[in-house]
């Protein structure tokens, strides 16, 4: 996953950096990508209206969800 991850950055012209580890039962991995694009080659999130569709790529609330865990389980095991 991770080399397909870095491997699709670099077809992109892009780079990957930093990141973080956290400890999951399922196979997980996302990214943030930075584009600069002209003025006027994006819409902007305040014209949107009622009706419009919102396309979510992932749930929200997951990497929360994960990390409440995982400090619930360290904290418990340091008491």
């Amino acid at each position: 996953m991770i080399q397909g991850f870095t491997d699709a950055a670099s077809q992109a012209n892009s780079q990957v950096g930093g990141g973080q580890t956290v400890y999951n039962a399922w196979p997980m991995m996302g990214g943030c990508a930075i584009a600069v694009v002209e003025e006027g080659g994006y819409v902007m999130p305040n014209y949107a209206k009622p009706g419009d569709v919102i396309i979510l790529t992932k749930p929200l609330g997951t990497r929360f969800a994960i990390n409440a865990m995982q400090w619930l389980k360290t904290n418990k095991e340091k008491r």
